[in-house]
């Protein structure tokens, strides 16, 4: 099958999941075919299904035996692609690492959460130490799984932000913490004058 046609096939799969027409067992049974996948088009379908299933499975007791799944589909990708850019890469492969980083970290991937800690480190100390291209998935797996020290250092680099993109780079990652009383004081945050108010409603949805 042509990239398309996988993309259609996966697509048409979940559509039908959705619309409670199939399973979601069946989906994901399709996911198991895809060890070499290489198409950065395929695995974008595949990692906001990934996703949205998470979404579903918040409270769940299967989250956990669902996330190792997901994980074990998706870390060999990332051995595959690695986390520094290789001359040979495409712009494709620069998105599908950064993706592949995200998603991974969202899973609670032991590997990828210690690494992204281990380039945050540094950011932290040298911000030359993190290419642009990682900077945004770094931040993101950080954020997620953030500490109360590691979400005071976003905090601080996000009010020492000298441009706006900058920013809300911090802000967005300061966000997605999941952590309940670190929550409570993203929540504090949105009402503060620190970020606009044109923009306090992506936080605050990121939060939600």
């Amino acid at each position: 099958m042509t990239a398309a046609d996988r993309v259609n096939l996966l697509g048409d799969v979940w559509a039908m999941a959705e619309a409670g027409r199939e399973t979601p067992d069946r989906f994901l049974e399709l996911t198991k075919q895809l060890n070499g996948e290489t198409e950065l088009v395929v695995w974008t379908q595949v990692l906001g299904s990934l996703r949205d299933i998470d979404d579903l499975e918040r409270g769940s007791p299967d989250r956990a035996a669902y996330r190792a799944y997901a994980r074990g589909l998706l870390a060999p990708v990332l051995a595959r692609v690695g986390w520094d850019a290789k001359p040979e890469d495409t712009p494709d492969v620069v998105l599908l690492r950064s993706s592949l980083i995200r998603i991974l970290g969202r899973f609670e991937d032991p590997a990828v959460v210690a690494e992204a800690r281990k380039r945050f480190t540094a950011f932290v100390a040298d911000q030359s130490t993190l290419p642009p291209s990682l900077q945004d998935a770094v931040l993101s797996v950080v954020g997620y799984s953030a500490d109360k020290a590691i979400y005071d250092q976003l905090h601080e680099l996000g009010r020492k932000a000298t441009s706006t993109e900058t920013l809300l780079r911090y802000y967005s990652a300061l966000a997605g913490a999941h952590d309940p009383a670190l929550i409570a004081e993203t929540v504090g945050i949105a009402q503060t004058n620190e970020i606009t108010a044109g923009r306090v409603n992506r936080f605050i949805t990121g939060a939600a």
